[in-house]
């Protein structure tokens, strides 16, 4: 019976220390799943800490949409406190003195709560902000409902939207020149408004310029395309009738084929020449004083090389080509290439079996 027991009594210790081990271990893996967050506040104008003041606190959890909202008390000290569980927050806080009419100071601030980070120290900066209320009126004006408003004041910009009264309030502004553009239908105003802290500053947005809608502005591009066809069809055909009624000149007595067949090619030979060679001397014209003094000192051949690339697009062109235009043996054409590098005229590039012939930027000029 005594042995039995000890027995039970070892049995009952052996099983207490397990417990004890599994539960120090379990703690000991626990992992924190909140966060102390504990904040200085300060004026953002003076850098000062504020003191003793109720504040207005709303924590939105960006992942779920949820919001937390709350006042609290920044104690003698400048600072406040909130426990708050993991996510991605976003703070929004608001100081208000009940002496003035509206709210005097807003911060806004995100954070991201991770695991295993059970405090957080951060400095919160408040802003002096203030608010503006007004209405809209159209050029009659009548009051106008559900107006599109757009408040710029510096780097912050917020929209919003008349009530069914055609009246408005935006509060949270920054201190400072705001704008405040309404728009309705076709009609557009605006108003500058100068915001204090904590004041509620007032005034009337008249709707007194017009905005060509889109779909007025579709229509004006569909009549001129109409208009602008209209004038073309009516002037090609004004041109057709006038051409209709020009006298139709005499035929030429007949010639011998042969004859007329040699006329007409000598005659466009001699055109070809004439504006090969009025597009040469166009060229030579337009040379700097640098080109014009190294073609004098160019041999005939070299400057037939020299004008065939100034009439070319972009002053380039490639050894084929080059040897049909001047009709220059290739033997000779490798002679003149080298020549022509070795006074900067020209550079030569090579890609694969194609050489490609191109002007100087220091003989055009340019360099």
């Amino acid at each position: 019976m005594v042995n039995m027991v000890k027995r039970v009594k070892m049995t009952v210790f052996f099983v207490s220390i397990i417990m004890l081990f599994l539960i120090m271990l379990t703690a000991a893996q626990a992992v924190i799943t909140y966060t102390d967050l504990y904040f200085s506040v300060k004026d953002i104008e003076t850098n000062e800490l504020v003191k003793s003041k109720p504040i207005d606190i709303r924590f939105n959890n960006i992942n779920t949409g949820t919001s937390i909202n709350l006042t609290d008390y920044i104690n003698e000290l400048g600072e406040f406190s909130y426990r708050i569980n993991l996510g991605n927050w976003n703070l929004v806080t608001k100081l208000d003195d009940p002496l003035t009419p509206e709210i005097d100071y807003s911060a806004e601030r995100t954070f991201l709560i991770e695991e295993n980070n059970p405090v957080v120290y951060e400095t919160l900066y408040l802003a002096p902000v203030g608010a503006i209320e007004g209405s809209v009126v159209n050029p009659s004006g009548k009051l106008i409902s559900n107006a599109d408003l757009t408040f710029k004041c510096r780097s912050y910009k917020v929209t919003a939207k008349t009530d069914q009264f055609g009246s408005f309030k935006q509060d949270l502004l920054p201190v400072g020149q705001c704008k405040v553009q309404a728009a309705f239908d076709d009609f557009v105003g605006s108003a500058t408004i100068n915001v204090t802290k904590g004041g509620l500053s007032t005034t009337v947005v008249g709707l007194n310029r017009t905005l060509l809608s889109a779909t007025k502005g579709y229509i004006y591009f569909i009549l001129g395309i109409c208009i602008i066809g209209f004038i073309v069809v009516f002037g090609h055909r004004a041109l057709k009738k006038r051409a209709a009624k020009k006298p139709v000149p005499a035929k030429p007595a007949k010639k011998d084929k042969k004859e007329v067949k040699k006329s007409k090619k000598q005659a466009e030979d001699k055109k070809e020449e004439s504006v090969v060679e009025a597009e040469q001397n166009e060229q030579k014209e337009e040379l700097n004083p640098r080109a014009r003094d190294i073609m004098k000192t160019l041999n005939e051949r070299e400057r037939e090389i020299v004008d065939s690339l100034l009439l070319q697009k972009d002053y380039k062109s490639t050894q084929a080509k080059l040897r049909n235009d001047t009709a220059i043996p290739k033997t000779s054409l490798v002679r003149i290439f080298q020549s022509l590098e070795s006074k900067k005229v020209i550079t030569v590039e090579v890609i694969g079996k194609l050489k490609k012939i191109e002007l100087t930027d220091w003989f055009l000029g340019k360099d």
